[in-house]
């Protein structure tokens, strides 16, 4: 199927080996030729590694939605800042309502133990769905440690497996990726209305861009 560019509300950039570059909300489309079936597309985002003309990309369109499609096309021009492509046919994502992520930056306290007299680390939860988190701590643990993560202002605290320490392409360390641990049904509940809070609060933003003529 073609891209439908009116309900597009975030591109993910990622290289010809599917490693992440970069996620923005600032982009926009070129005047489409008659009967043209691509699309061109100037795409905004930050500290991209360096790239050339013809290199292949794959990106991943969000729509206001959540429905994800992806495409996988050759840059026409590249900068640290900017990319332009041409987009022609996309295919879903399928997706289960567990494994759909948000980024953001909300704040966790991260318990080794359960002991009220423990004092905890801080963090960072820099994704979240409802089966884990990627979680940013300067504490180091061991992969396969069960932790306990108290956040959204002490209203979820809940057991956390870690699977993986995972770095940036640079090879930085970013998090830990966790999966939670016997989570129940009101806790789901917590994690599912942040979640779509965070998803509400994103396409108001994408409106205030629209109407500031950003997109």
């Amino acid at each position: 199927m073609l891209l439908n560019k009116e309900k597009v509300s975030k591109i993910e950039i990622y290289d010809a080996k599917e490693r992440h570059l970069g996620t923005t909300h600032i982009f926009s489309f070129a005047k489409s030729l008659f009967k043209s079936s691509t699309i061109g597309m100037t795409i905004k985002c930050n500290n991209l590694p360096n790239m050339k003309k013809g290199d292949s990309v794959m990106l991943v369109f969000e729509y206001i939605n959540s429905q994800r499609y992806r495409t996988v096309t050759k840059l026409d021009s590249a900068s640290k800042a900017q990319i332009e492509v041409k987009v022609g046919e996309v295919t879903e994502i399928e997706e289960r309502r567990r494994s759909f992520k948000i980024a953001t930056k909300e704040k966790a306290t991260v318990y080794k133990t359960k002991s009220d007299k423990e004092e905890g680390f801080e963090g960072t939860i820099l994704n979240i769905n409802i089966g884990g988190v990627l979680l940013h701590c300067e504490e180091y643990f061991n992969v396969g440690t069960i932790v306990y993560i108290n956040t959204f202002s002490g209203a979820l605290e809940v057991p956390a497996k870690i699977l993986r320490r995972q770095n940036d392409i640079n090879g930085n360390f970013m998090g830990y990726g966790c999966q939670f641990v016997d989570i129940s049904e009101a806790e789901e509940e917590i994690v599912a209305k942040y979640i779509l809070e965070c998803q509400v609060a994103e396409r108001e933003r994408r409106k205030t861009l629209e109407q500031m003529g950003m997109n």
